[in-house]
């Protein structure tokens, strides 16, 4: 669900608040949910390392790599990729990550009371 949440905010919405910092507060916490699918870490390596994919990904975009590389504009990858560098949306990758590690420690917080 949250996937198909990120597909529709990144093709159908153009602007404003949804798609410019809860996309992004939703991207990081996707990453997190689907790294912890398959990777066997605690929420304390994962969620860091959710946040640093998404930095990665932001500061590919100041460096204009998706352009470097060929990506053509409108495709998946280039949606994926993004376009514009934004401070803003390492602060939101902060969110998201802060999100994670909020309900990781309150499931673990209701696991240890029964």
């Amino acid at each position: 669900m949250l996937l198909l949440s990120l597909i529709a905010i990144a093709l159908f919405i153009t602007g404003g608040f949804i798609r410019s910092t809860l996309g992004d507060v939703l991207v990081v916490i996707w990453l997190y949910c689907f790294l912890s699918s398959f990777i066997n870490l605690t929420y304390r390596i994962l969620i860091p390392a959710s946040v640093l994919v998404a930095f990665v990904v932001e500061i590919a975009q100041y460096f204009k790599v998706a352009e470097l590389l060929g990506i053509e504009p409108d495709t998946l990858l280039s949606i994926i990729f993004g376009a514009t560098f934004d401070w803003g949306d390492m602060v939101a990758y902060i969110v998201g990550g802060c999100v994670c590690l909020v309900v990781e420690r309150l499931m673990k917080a209701s696991v240890s009371v029964h």
